[in-house]
């Protein structure tokens, strides 16, 4: 398990390398900002939860199991270019990180709201950092590989899509369609 985390790191470290210039900062308290993104993200992909600030502080910051923390990126102008909640589960070998959740507007954002996550998890003594992340848009399976992170493999989470109803059209049966975190399931 130890000499298994130590070639992660090493292999998360050698990818991310220069890691990004970005500043990533606390998010203590969503609110209008977070509406915005959540919002814009419908032109992020087809099918989509919506992450708005409700939404982040109902289901992260007041669970009562995990102390979850939002981190953010900001743009020009005050714009939220991105958000990346994360956690840790577990003691001692054990201790897991997760980045639960991302929302990011662009390549340079999520790679260093993911290369941010990393960091903090391990400073927290996490041995592996584990992140669900499903996103249409073509540059962001690059840049999660880019950030250190590798595919789980067959036997990843399983997934299955579909109308409930007709007014939904076909877009809902075609995976590619969908974009998906940790946070849209209880995996």
């Amino acid at each position: 398990g130890s000499l298994a985390s130590a070639v992660d790191r090493t292999y998360g470290a050698v990818l991310s390398w220069p890691r990004p210039s970005l500043e990533v900062v606390d998010l203590e308290s969503p609110g209008a900002e977070v509406d915005e993104l959540a919002n814009d993200s419908a032109g992020f992909a087809a099918c989509i939860r919506v992450r708005d600030s409700d939404y982040l502080r109902w289901h992260w910051l007041e669970d009562p199991r995990t102390p979850w923390r939002i981190r953010a990126v900001w743009g020009d102008a005050g714009v939220l270019r991105g958000i990346a909640v994360s956690g840790a589960r577990g003691e001692g070998r054990d201790r897991e990180g997760v980045i639960a959740d991302l929302l990011a507007r662009d390549a340079e954002a999520l790679r260093a709201l993911v290369s941010d996550a990393w960091a903090l998890l391990t400073e927290d003594g996490c041995h592996r950092v584990r992140c669900a992340y499903r996103d249409p848009r073509p540059w962001a399976r690059i840049t999660m590989l880019r950030s250190g992170f590798r595919r789980a493999g067959a036997g990843g989470p399983g997934v299955a899509c579909g109308p409930l109803s007709p007014r939904a059209g076909e877009v809902v049966s075609r995976l590619e369609s969908w974009y998906l975190t940790t946070g849209d399931a209880d995996i």
